[in-house]
């Protein structure tokens, strides 16, 4: 079944044709031509959407430089008349024809990535029904990921409290949503949503701007460390090359940890011109246990042995959520797949188990436990 703008395109091009087969049947050479240029700019609001409310006039501007080359002088409006005056009238459907192969090709349809400031595109897992909880959800992690890096790299230099970051961080990230969509295919269900940069999110620290290319900064450095751990064997030593920081490294993996996908998202592209790459950046589950190593290093762990309720459990990310006390943890267990399966039987049974393993904490981020042995309590 063809969508809205599949039959629209399709109504369109029937019509062109049979101005350019039959075009007595579509009144005056006039009424033929200005109903060929409605058809065009109809066309340009389907494909260029985006486009078209920043520039409505991109279709005329291909008419007029169509005109030009055809009269070969300054363009008269419209070229019914002008073609009337020089004994070429009967040209004018073939003409129109012409014309709207060049506007095809002078304006092809929007690049979801190409034509947008932002674009985050959600895969869901197969069998997953599209939910705007799940948009939700996401973008609220993701900008909690974007003020993040931005407060943890500006706050030394901005002199301001919590409360007014945290303010000032909120309206730069409040992007706009024009559009979102959901598309089914053969690669699954994708949830596309286009976001534009706030006009009013302006960074001002003591003087100082830091508006849309802090925020393009931020991003990229999540996107720069989602890109390191999608390699097969990443390597530290490059990722020290791009942040030498160690603080600043892992402030960075840890946010972006949050970005990575997980409950019922395969996988997340980001992309647009605000990230300035022709590509957009892929982000899927394996990321997180690559991101491991960069968290780690440098820290002392400790020695736990918890007993405790499981939460929820990532097959894909490879950890669990443990209850223990008051308190909540993430279990990673990178190689023993047994521990997984425990804590999945003991989420589906309410049983509690027992976790042997080693804690790291984070200097101001929540602790994390990688797993040495999983087992349901007696």
């Amino acid at each position: 079944m063809l969508n809205t703008q599949e039959l629209l395109l399709h109504y369109i091009e029937e019509c062109i044709g049979s101005m350019c087969r039959a075009p007595e049947t579509w009144g005056s050479p006039e009424s033929l031509e200005l109903q060929a240029l409605q058809l065009m700019e109809l066309r340009a609001i389907a494909v260029r959407p985006m486009t078209f409310q920043r520039n409505h006039r991109e279709t005329m501007k291909v008419y007029h430089n169509f005109l030009v080359n055809v009269l070969k002088s300054d363009p008269a409006f419209p070229l019914s008349s002008a073609l009337a005056e020089s004994g070429r009238l009967d040209e004018l459907p073939k003409l129109i024809g012409t014309l709207y192969s060049e506007v095809k090709s002078r304006l092809p349809p929007e690049s979801l990535f190409r034509d947008h400031d932002l674009v985050i595109e959600l895969t869901l897992e197969r069998g997953a029904e599209p939910r705007f909880s799940t948009v939700c959800s996401y973008y609220e992690e993701f900008q909690k990921a974007l003020r993040g890096i931005l407060r943890s790299t500006g706050e030394k230099e901005i002199g301001k409290t919590d409360k007014e970051t945290r303010e000032i961080l909120k309206a730069a990230t409040d992007y706009t949503l024009p559009d979102m969509r959901v598309i089914r295919d053969e690669n699954g269900t994708r949830m596309q949503v286009s976001l534009l940069q706030p006009t009013n999110g302006q960074l001002r620290f003591d003087g100082t701007t830091y508006a849309e290319t802090s925020i393009r900064q931020a991003l990229n450095s999540a996107l720069s460390i989602a890109r390191w751990a999608e390699e097969d064997t990443p390597d530290m030593g490059t990722l020290h090359e791009l942040f030498p920081s160690d603080e600043q490294r892992k402030t960075i993996a840890v946010q972006t940890m949050r970005i990575i996908p997980e409950e019922g998202i395969k996988e997340v592209r980001v992309g647009g011109r605000f990230i300035g790459e022709a590509e957009p950046a892929m982000l899927t589950a394996g990321q997180a246990i690559k991101l491991m190593p960069v968290l780690k290093e440098g820290e002392k762990p400790k020695n736990i042995s918890y007993t405790g309720v499981v939460r929820a459990v990532d097959l894909d990310q490879k950890w669990f959520r443990l209850r223990y006390r008051e308190t909540t943890v993430r279990c990673w267990v990178p190689e023993n797949h047994e521990a997984l399966n425990i804590a999945t039987e003991a989420l589906a049974s309410k049983k509690k188990i027992s976790v042997v393993g080693e804690e790291y904490r984070l200097a101001r981020k929540r602790p994390f436990v990688e797993t040495d042995n999983v087992k349901l309590a007696a």
